[in-house]
């Protein structure tokens, strides 16, 4: 009876505003903490405090609650020892009871008389989370490989006990997209030290995550993105050879000659050459900073740079000509192409590299000339001879092409997660295969595919017919060809790659390689793994050979591994591929739709594939108009059977613009939009 009567009070006191009617004999109470404002962390320790006297003698004890939002009396604890007239106190652990409106009561008990009091404005019961600062390191700085640095950083508990259980550090070297654990520590102990890991990277963060007594966390990171480097980054080993190379740094710009870079690492004979579409190869005054030399020496070197700076641009634009460009990479960093943004022109619109590459505005890799690599081609083996990357290397010169003018290519550095190349899967099937023959001559080789995508079209297709860069400056270079002057002006006459859509089953596809030497040499032509890179199961076994143009040998390359012969000048092989007749393609039905079915690429730079399909015999139209509705080219016409049809069209003679593409066949006809950009 008596705690019901107290809760009267108490809610008469809360809610209603009177004056504190106490009898003269009853208890006094007075609240004093919390008594509103205050704010309290769920799981720390919060001193209640109050005065009480009594004039009939000691106090008997105390009742202590708790009301959240307006809601019931929620007891923290019941019959707290009294005693004489004075000050108390009660020290209660917040629960996880959050609430922004929250009041205390404390009731005071004497020889059966009771009286109350509460809190004169509520409080807040909060989670409060550990604030963090990292203060070393927080930004800018350039650390060094395998370096012993100490992680410096402040945590605050921000209701002041500092009652924090555990600290961790963590790492990233690609902009957060993912943490390495470095070391953790006592929450009273913030010491922890990292030996620099072995990366190049300049968007490293450190960041460190504190834990307080009741679970609560709080983390912070580096303010900005800083640099890990070492000596492998500000040096680089060359072996004796041709290398297109590139500096990561800015060389110090009063010590950047040829001598000064080069000079202390070479005892004997080295020459480097840069590259200009009008001068070709030269010999150039200064070293700069994202451009690419070719480096030839006669014995391994290690190139060192001492004064230099970062490059901490966050991004890099390659200013393009039409035709083959040569640069650097400019960061300790990878960068990947897929990545990159496109523009054409000083008012162009941004788009994708894979759209770029897909309008004949870019071609789809760099090329790295590099001695000593390791050949995936020919395991065992370090040549030197191109290698095509869309993932460019530190330290590492490419060769690009632009189709068109005025091509500017925004780059950024990227974490150590390259992305599969733009040409599509290698999985051996009969729509997407491909045979890759390398022409070794001594050290110097060169590679060149012939292939089949699903993808892919009868003439220039810019993913998958790749552009051959031009002659590294070596001695006596081979090169493997396909010549295609009529495919792409602006990519050069020779190709590296000629990929084509899929031939039908039973049915032959040959292609011409050309391979070229400047003095007379023994080649030997490989065709590593061919068996995995080309069909080979129930139905699906192609015949695959070459044949020698000069003593028309042929060659199995399923019995055979390489093939050796003495060349001096240009010699043409051809390799010819034929698919087996399956019992799908003999009992296979005509096309059902009249369609033209597939534009690629659409827009097109140099030319474009028109598939459509014919599902009744008649006559035929394929024409070409412009906006005008003026008839501008007759692609295809006559009588033809129900089937499916490709028809080339050649962008040589027009303008840039909007054209229609028409397609007519007795009442039956359709159009499509096709755009030319040049």
């Amino acid at each position: 009876m008596r705690r019901l009567s107290v809760f009267a009070i108490i809610f008469i006191f809360a809610f209603v505003v009177i004056p504190n009617a106490v009898l003269a004999d009853d208890p006094i109470v007075e609240v004093i903490s919390p008594n509103g404002g205050e704010v309290v962390s769920v799981g720390h320790t919060v001193t209640i405090a109050w005065n009480a006297s009594d004039v009939d003698g000691d106090l008997d004890s105390f009742d202590i609650q708790y009301n959240k939002s307006g809601g019931g009396w929620i007891d923290i604890d019941l019959n707290v020892a009294g005693g004489p007239d004075g000050s108390f106190e009660y020290e209660w652990e917040v629960p996880d009871d959050v609430s922004d409106e929250v009041l205390i009561a404390v009731s005071a008990f004497q020889a059966g008389d009771a009286v109350a009091d509460v809190s004169d404005g509520v409080f807040e019961i909060t989670k409060r989370n550990p604030e963090v600062h990292v203060t070393y390191p927080d930004g800018s700085e350039v650390l060094r490989w395998n370096d012993l640095i100490q992680i410096t950083f402040e945590v605050n508990d921000p209701d002041g006990a500092n009652e924090i259980n555990l600290n961790e550090a963590y790492y990233t070297i690609n902009d957060g997209y993912s943490w390495n654990f470095i070391a953790s520590s006592d929450g009273d102990d913030f010491d922890i030290f990292w030996t620099i890991p072995e990366f190049n990277s300049s968007d490293c963060r450190v960041k460190v995550v504190s834990t307080d007594h009741t679970g609560l966390v709080g983390e912070a990171e580096s303010h900005s993105n800083f640099t890990l480097t070492g000596p492998s980054e500000s040096e680089q080993h060359f072996a004796p050879g041709w290398s297109l190379m590139s500096f990561p740094v800015i060389p110090d710009p009063d010590h950047n000659t040829i001598e000064e870079i080069f000079g202390d690492d070479f005892h004997r004979l080295f020459v480097v050459y840069g590259w200009s579409p009008d001068r070709g190869h030269f010999v150039p005054e200064v070293i700069e900073h994202g451009q690419a030399y070719f480096l030839g020496g006669t014995q391994d070197a290690t190139v060192d740079i001492v004064d230099y700076d970062v490059y901490a641009e966050a991004t890099h634009e390659l200013e393009l000509v039409r035709g083959w460009n040569m640069f650097g990479t400019p960061w300790f960093q990878r960068v990947d192409l897929l990545d990159a943004v496109v523009t054409v022109g000083l008012n162009g619109d941004a788009m994708s590299f894979e759209d770029a590459v897909d309008f004949e505005i870019t071609g789809p890799v760099g090329y790295n000339f590099f001695h000593n690599t390791p050949d995936e081609l020919l395991p065992g083996q370090e040549l030197q001879r191109y290698f095509e990357h869309q993932e460019l290397l530190p330290w590492r010169g490419y060769w690009y092409m632009a189709l068109v003018d005025s091509v500017v290519v925004t780059i950024e550095p990227t974490g150590a997660f390259p992305t599969p190349m733009i040409d599509g899967a290698d999985d051996a099937t009969p729509d997407n295969w491909h045979i890759d023959f390398i022409g070794l001559a001594g050290e110097t080789a060169d590679v060149c595919r012939v292939g089949s995508r699903e993808t892919a079209t009868a003439g220039f297709n810019p993913v998958h017919d790749w552009p051959q860069p031009p002659d590294a400056p070596v001695e006596n270079p081979i090169r493997l060809y396909f010549d295609h002057g009529a495919w792409a002006a602006s990519a050069g006459q020779n190709f590296s790659r000629d990929i084509r859509a899929p031939f039908a089953q039973g049915a032959t596809d040959e292609w011409t390689i050309t391979v070229s030497t400047v003095h007379p040499t023994e080649v030997t032509i490989y065709w590593p793994e061919v068996s995995e890179t080309i069909p080979s199961g129930n139905g699906t076994y192609f015949e695959v050979s070459i044949t020698d143009t000069e003593t028309n040998e042929v060659i199995n390359l399923r019995e055979n591994e390489s093939y050796t012969f003495d060349a001096n000048g240009e010699r043409d092989f051809i390799v010819h591929v034929e698919s087996p007749l399956s019992v799908e393609d003999k009992n296979s039905t005509l096309p059902n739709n009249f369609v033209i079915s597939a534009i690629y690429p659409n827009p097109f730079n140099s030319t474009t594939v028109v598939n459509y399909q014919i599902n009744n015999s008649a006559n035929v139209k394929l024409a070409l108009f412009d906006l005008a509705g003026r008839e501008v080219a007759v692609l295809a016409q006559g009588n033809v059977s129900a089937g499916s049809y490709t028809s080339v069209v050649s962008g040589a003679s027009f303008e840039s613009g909007v054209y229609l593409l028409h397609l007519t066949s007795g009442g039956q006809s359709q159009t499509e939009k096709l755009t030319l950009i040049k």
